[in-house]
């Protein structure tokens, strides 16, 4: 700084000054622990999203991925993704199934649902399930509602 020489913080490997977010590039830090470069900072593990690359950085995961090791291999997608020998794919799900993010598969609605949500609660109406509590206009006098869990 200013044409003076001045010591990097442990966690540098270069810098531009003596603070932790003055790094320029990372290798181990005084602990011998390894740390990866993430904007200006050292850093002991990349940020979601990111991946500790061979030169001692964090890099981007591919499109629509939250973890993985490398540039090509995603651990966990986004929700509404599964993983692929790509990268991330989005889940596309027929009409009569919903996404289950969980489980990144397709799941059946309930019989005669063309479609559903995967809500905890579902109320049934006669034979039909709806995923909200039933209005008056929706329940003939003689039929409550049953909820079920």
């Amino acid at each position: 700084m200013n044409g003076q020489c001045h010591q990097c913080h442990h966690t540098c490997n270069e810098c531009r000054g003596g603070e932790p977010n003055d790094c320029t590039s990372c290798n181990k830090d005084k602990f011998k622990n390894n740390r990866y470069f993430f904007k200006g900072e050292c850093r002991e593990y990349c940020p979601i999203s990111h991946y500790p690359a061979a030169d001692k950085t964090c890099n981007l995961c591919s499109s629509n991925c939250d973890v993985c090791t490398s540039d090509t291999h995603c651990v966990k997608c986004s929700s509404g993704f599964y993983p692929t020998s790509k990268g991330c794919e989005q889940l596309k799900c027929r009409e009569g199934e919903i996404a289950d993010p969980d489980y990144e598969q397709c799941v059946m609605c309930a019989e005669g649902c063309e479609k559903c949500t995967l809500d905890a609660t579902l109320y049934t109406l006669g034979p039909i399930f709806i995923t909200s509590p039933p209005t008056a206009t929706d329940i003939p006098p003689e039929d409550p509602p049953i909820e079920v869990k």
